[in-house]
């Protein structure tokens, strides 16, 4: 009876994981202000969630380049902290930021070439910044992201698209190219598609993964963050934006799109906010500073899973790491932040695998299985393309003592949410053609369970 009433939690689980992923109907997310305390922002940046706030960016033009507003007991805590100039502990640019733990986040600043750590203030007065970490890099990537594994990874201006730094910031190696349209354009200089298709940089919060965006054109890619490796999970590239060359000088043009401009990740999506506006249709906004009210969610496959509409339009966003909230700074009538509630669309509106509790009622009486039909724990992976990979996330009620795959083009990894719930995280990445039918199996303390990913490998 228990093996049976495992091997239906896993039918649960696998259904769960792979429903249709093209339910993708808009829905609208209603702002609240936050309100704060006789403080504002005044040229609010990029933002980051964490559980008791949000950590920002003051843009150039404030003496304080962070801002924290503390949201504990329902008050709105607004405080600046940290210095502006060209001291070891102060900031001249930063941007991006990034989350670290829930006291520590980091901070780039492309002009002094620095990656720092920075401990969030709390409390009700200004502090100043604690730097738990700095470090120098040789080469100047236009932005910078902590990895994991005590590396980090950066947008390049030089060759290719990413480069990978040790711990104490020297080069590493270099991945993959900027986009391209054509051959014509691939062969224009590195250092000058750089320029063309700047873009955005995040991580999720395990810095396992990371995605980037072009701010012109329609084009966003995924990838896979290992020791001393960065991979490809996937590429989406819809629109590119048109450019000229010159002397060492791009010029765009003012009908191109403008695409992604803010970017947020959890451990188990991507939330994007797209523009979709040319610069000729912003000019004479908020001085061409772009914004949008469209948001739309990828998981770590690059699906997109879901698409919302924001009621005012936002420049920076921000997702809470449980999914439950999204930040913003909105743009009018003020440098505004607001807050939307997500807790309400996260497991009914996007259809991915997000880990849950299965009441008892859905488990096969011991009667009642013998009648039943067993039922298949099968995933229909599809196609995938060759050294492409899909990824799966299994939720499980109780722990698994081992992982067992059939196949080495299957890697299986055991981990827990922040919220105590136990899933299962599958990679596939087929290294030639052909029909598979691999199999993942879990035992738990007293019970074993089957899933067979099958699919064609093109």
């Amino acid at each position: 009876m228990m093996e049976k009433m495992v091997l239906f939690l896993l039918t649960l689980c696998c259904l769960s994981c792979h429903s249709d992923k093209s339910n993708t109907d808009n829905q609208i997310l209603l702002h609240s202000i936050l309100h704060l305390n006789n403080e504002y922002i005044g040229n609010g940046g990029a933002i980051i969630a964490y559980n008791e706030g949000i950590v920002g960016i003051e843009e150039a033009g404030s003496l304080a380049p962070f801002f924290n507003i503390d949201i504990q007991e329902g008050n709105h805590i607004l405080i600046h902290f940290g210095n502006r100039g060209q001291g070891p502990e102060d900031f001249i640019r930063p941007y991006p930021i990034q989350y670290i733990n829930e006291d520590v986040f980091g901070a780039y600043d492309i002009i002094s070439k620095t990656y720092k750590e920075i401990t969030i203030p709390k409390g009700t007065v200004e502090e100043a910044a604690h730097i738990a970490n700095h470090i120098t890099f040789e080469s100047q990537p236009f932005q910078v992201i902590k990895t994991a594994y005590n590396q980090y990874a950066g947008l390049s201006a030089r060759e290719g698209l990413i480069t990978l730094m040790d711990s104490v910031g020297k080069g590493h190696a270099t991945f993959f190219e900027y986009p391209y349209r054509d051959k014509n354009e691939q062969a224009i200089e590195n250092h000058l598609r750089a320029m063309a298709y700047q873009g955005i940089f995040a991580a999720n919060p395990e810095k396992t993964k990371c995605v980037y965006a072009s701010l012109n054109g329609e084009i966003i890619h995924f990838y896979d963050i290992q020791k001393d490796n960065i991979s490809l999970i996937r590429k989406i590239e819809n629109i590119y934006p048109s450019y000229k060359s010159e002397n060492n000088i791009v010029v765009t043009n003012v009908k191109n799109i403008e695409g992604y401009i803010s970017l947020s990740a959890t451990d188990q999506f991507i939330y994007t906010l797209y523009c979709g506006k040319t610069l000729e249709e912003m000019r004479g906004v908020n001085g061409f500073s772009p914004e949008s009210t469209q948001m739309r969610v990828f998981d770590w496959t690059g699906e997109m899973v879901g698409t919302y509409t924001l009621d005012v339009p936002c420049r920076y966003i921000s997702v809470s790491n449980d999914g439950k909230k999204l930040w913003a700074i909105a743009l009018t009538p003020d440098i505004t932040p607001v807050c939307f509630d997500l807790s309400n669309h996260v497991k009914n509106d996007i259809q991915m695998p997000i880990p849950g509790t299965f009441n008892h009622t859905n488990i096969i009486e011991e009667e009642e299985s013998e009648k039943a039909e067993k039922p298949e724990n099968k995933i229909n992976v599809g196609e995938i393309k060759v050294g492409e990979r899909k990824e799966y996330i299994l939720p499980l009620q109780s722990p698994p003592i081992s992982l067992t795959t059939t196949s080495h083009d299957v890697f299986v990894k055991d981990s827990t949410l922040l919220n105590g719930q136990r899933f299962i995280y599958v990679r596939i990445s087929k290294q030639h053609p052909g029909v598979f039918n691999d199999t993942v199996m879990i035992t738990t303390e007293s019970n074993r369970g089957v899933v067979i990913f099958s699919g064609e490998a093109i």
